[in-house]
């Protein structure tokens, strides 16, 4: 998004980190910031990769490509077969792992849709304290709303489509708030709940009441009576579980305060 706007960006060159360094790549830069101009940007950044797969390939050096520390390399399948000590080496570090320092950090590489970043947080244990992940698309999706005014409404996918967002990287971390307040909502809520047992429970009444007995055969005048009773029965529960169910859900909406009418995206790392 940002070399699609003439922003010349890119972690690989500015903030060089694997073997980046060691590389040659040109870094594509759009002019118009549209549709169109990131279409383009895609073509050439896929050229451009070609020439970084290409280097790699021909300056890849022999040898392994794990890591021989045992305390972060999980021994070979024919190691733990053969060799008690890695049998018991595999199966520390898959139960325990390894601990990991106190403190925190925060490393971002270049995805292809753009900046790809993971902030994780540790306390001295085998276990991170804390992870969250920062995808691209999330701060793709905050221009939307700009790159679409005054555009048709067909527009908006091809805009989405070139900004290249998948929803399931986006959705965690946007909330839809209604211009109504809290207590209003749910009194709302309490109100169709109850509303819809209660018609429930009078209806079961209805059947109770209606003299149908006396046409009933009497061996089966007992059996209608207590199907009708357990009915009745259930009804009420369902009442009463309602009305517990209503009153916990009025009391936790409206410990949230007023609502307000905007889509709010928040991004907290920490």
């Amino acid at each position: 998004m940002l070399r699609g706007s003439g922003i010349s960006y890119d972690l690989r060159r500015d903030y060089p980190y694997e073997v980046y360094d060691q590389l040659t790549f040109s870094v594509p830069v759009g002019t118009k910031g549209d549709c169109y101009d990131r279409y383009f940007l895609r073509v050439e950044e896929m050229r451009q990769s070609l020439n970084i797969i290409g280097q790699c390939l021909n300056q890849i050096p022999t040898g392994s490509i794990k890591s021989d520390d045992q305390k972060l390399t999980a021994p070979t399948r024919l190691q733990v077969k053969q060799s008690m000590e890695s049998l018991i080496q595999h199966f520390k570090l898959y139960t325990e792992g390894y601990p990991v320092p106190a403190g925190e950090t925060y490393t971002a590489v270049e995805a292809p849709k753009g900046e790809f970043g993971v902030f994780t947080a540790a306390a001295d244990s085998s276990r991170l304290y804390r992870c969250k992940i920062k995808a691209p698309g999330f701060l793709h999706l905050q221009g939307l709303d700009f790159m679409t005014q005054g555009h048709m409404l067909a527009d908006v996918v091809t805009a989405i489509g070139t900004q290249d967002i998948v929803f399931g990287e986006v959705d965690r971390t946007v909330a839809l708030y209604l211009h109504v307040g809290a207590e209003f909502l749910a009194f709302l809520f309490l109100i169709v709940y109850v509303g819809a047992i209660a018609i429930l429970f009078l209806f079961v009444i209805m059947l109770l009441q209606l003299k149908v007995v006396a046409t009933t055969p009497a061996p089966f005048a007992s059996l209608r009576a207590k199907l009708l009773g357990a009915t009745a029965f259930i009804a009420v529960f369902g009442l009463v579980d309602t009305l517990s169910t209503s009153l916990s859900d009025f009391f936790a909406i409206s410990n949230m305060g007023t609502l307000k009418a905007t889509v709010a995206t928040t991004e907290n790392l920490v």
